[in-house]
């Protein structure tokens, strides 16, 4: 499997223009034969995207440029498989009611493959204000070119737990420790 991390820079806010920056790696992506790309924490919003994940509109605006971003990677780039961050809606009436997490484009249609564990809330960040945290961790299992991967997905915070880290690390769970125990 090869795989292009993509390193973009993500406007906040500019879903589109974002969108736009997302498919314009793919294009990059296809010409070395790349089979997965992954994008940054909230691409498609920009990081931190803060107050603007509170209006309505931007998150049903999201959906539909996801939407179309899958469409037209599968139409100019057909099997590239690429992780994009986004603010999942969760349909409930609490609050906060969003998750931070990966949506897989391929075929034309998108999916979540994983959320955001562990929320920071320390120095600039707030992200509980936004989010709610996910309880166990994610494994794709996927088929490239007749191998079968089982691929371990971490956003942020989710990788870098570690007492050593400016006492950042210092939480309940350790998503890395999880996903090594993880059989399927």
């Amino acid at each position: 499997m090869k795989f292009l991390l993509a390193q973009i820079n993500p406007v906040v806010g500019d879903l589109e223009g974002n969108a736009k920056k997302i498919l314009y790696i793919a294009s990059k992506a296809n010409s070395i034969s790349a089979d997965f790309i992954l994008t940054p924490e909230l691409s498609l919003w920009g990081y931190p995207a803060n107050d603007l994940l509170l209006k309505k509109n931007l998150i049903k605006n999201q959906y539909q440029i996801l939407d179309q971003l899958a469409l037209d990677i599968n139409k100019k780039y057909g099997n590239l498989s690429i992780a994009v961050g986004i603010a999942e809606r969760i349909n409930d009436c609490f609050f906060p009611n969003l998750y931070n997490s990966i949506a897989l484009l391929e075929g034309g249609e998108w999916k979540i493959i994983a959320r955001k564990i562990i929320l920071p809330t320390y120095e600039v960040f707030d992200e509980k204000r936004y989010f709610r945290s996910e309880e166990k961790v994610s494994i794709l299992v996927k088929k490239i070119k007749n191998k079968t991967w089982r691929l371990g997905f971490t956003i942020c915070e989710d990788l870098w737990v570690n007492k050593d880290i400016e006492g950042r690390g210092i939480h309940k769970k350790n998503p890395i420790i999880d996903l090594k125990k993880k059989k399927s």
